[in-house]
């Protein structure tokens, strides 16, 4: 059963490892063409006013979320598939 996850797991990390920038770019879009605050426009703001305080942040938080996702997947993959997690066996 191990052998039909192992695909599913790679198209999970592929299909959500650039998930927090897709999604942030959908969201900068919307921010700035209704005026809605958030973290899109802020960002957006922040590269147009070169204001490198409040940009470095942001992009922290959107890397951090990206690491989280690989990581998670990772720790799948190695319980879903036995011999990846024993490396010395």
């Amino acid at each position: 059963m191990s052998e039909a996850f192992t695909p599913r797991t790679t198209g999970l990390y592929f299909n959500n490892s650039r998930a927090p920038f897709d999604k942030l770019g959908g969201s900068v879009v919307v921010e700035v063409i209704f005026s809605i605050p958030g973290m899109g426009r802020l960002l957006y703001e922040s590269v147009v006013n070169n204001d490198v305080p409040a940009l470095q942040p942001g992009i922290m938080s959107l890397v951090g979320l990206a690491v989280l996702i690989t990581t998670l997947t990772d720790q799948l993959y190695a319980c879903i598939n036995r011999p990846i997690s024993a490396p010395g066996r």
